[in-house]
């Protein structure tokens, strides 16, 4: 099998190698743990700073059972019929445990009704369920729905912790520094500051025979690489496919089959063997075609189609 994602081998289960914003944020959420019981929260600021971790962490430190937690997508779910549908239908039903929790990530992308749906849900099962809400821009988000919510905002990291936690992983992956220059390791982190993401994605994809090159410019489609694989663990393949050729040049194409054959053990739909396998033939039936085809934006979205379709069809 291919080697794991730094983003996702790395992302913290536990509070134990969380990057916390501040020193109140730290506080404030070890009260929650202790206590074992969260209010509803909405967890806005730049992507890549941890919103989304940390709720799979609260998850995990408050001891809530995978039965009782509803993960949904707001970018490609967002909908007032989702709302009163899916998350309805999970809420009403008594929890496992103490309480359920519905994460709904990228909430600033839910339409206005439902928003305004969602603000009556959590007043309606607010005994047994808690609402965790992640936006990179809280403006978008109705008034009455953010007073609901308990808003922890995430700024930029500080880059010195940053840089503490990659050096760390590096040490963990046996990774040296190209002529042992730090100021590689700097330029890095000055690139994709403030993304912890980005900043995983560059230096994995720079790592040649355990040796940390000097950046190279490719921030670009870097960028691109980290879009393609948030959007396929969440299920958003329309929109993976959107973001790919709108910004994927003509001579980068093969780069993209092969980083998805690389990383597809890692994509939601593709981690049994079954699937894997189907999966791993058409994409070498898309590389083949590729270079016989005359439009390669149509190639790969014939490739996307098929790949959805065996998520769909099991």
């Amino acid at each position: 099998m291919p080697k794991q994602l730094w983003v996702e081998k790395w992302r913290p289960s536990t509070l134990d190698g969380y990057i916390f914003q501040n020193k109140a944020h730290e506080d404030q959420i070890n009260k929650w743990i202790t206590e074992q019981s969260i209010p509803n929260l909405l967890l806005s600021g730049h992507r890549g700073t941890g919103k989304t971790t940390l709720a799979h962490i609260l998850k995990n430190q408050l001891n809530v059972a995978d039965g009782d937690f509803k993960v949904l997508n707001a970018s490609d779910e967002n909908s007032v019929d989702t709302i009163r549908t899916k998350i309805k239908s999970f809420a009403q039903t008594m929890p496992i445990g103490d309480f359920k929790i519905v994460f709904l990530d990228e909430a600033d992308y839910l339409s206005i009704n439902a928003q305004a749906a969602l603000r009556g849900m959590i007043e309606e099962f607010s005994d047994t369920v808690r609402f965790i809400l992640t936006c990179n821009h809280p403006n978008k988000i109705i008034p009455e729905l953010k007073s609901r919510c308990h808003e922890l905002k995430f700024r930029e990291f500080d880059k010195k912790e940053m840089l503490k936690a990659v050096v760390k992983i590096l040490k963990a992956e046996g990774v040296r520094l190209k002529d042992s220059n730090v100021q590689i390791l700097k330029d890095y982190a000055d690139d994709a500051f403030p993304d912890m993401r980005k900043l995983l994605m560059t230096l994995q994809a720079n790592v040649i025979d355990g040796i940390l090159n000097e950046p190279f410019e490719v921030s670009d489609k870097i960028s691109v690489l980290v879009d393609l694989t948030e959007e396929l663990s969440k299920g958003n393949w329309l929109k993976a496919r959107e973001s790919i050729v709108q910004n994927i040049g003509d001579s980068d194409w093969e780069d993209i089959y092969k980083f998805m054959y690389n990383h597809l053990h890692e994509i939601e739909g593709f981690d049994n063997q079954d699937n894997w396998s189907k999966g791993i033939l058409i994409i070498a039936d898309a590389l083949y075609k590729h270079s016989l085809v005359a439009d390669p934006e149509i190639n790969f979205s014939a490739f996307m189609i098929r790949m959805l379709g065996v998520i769909q069809n099991g």
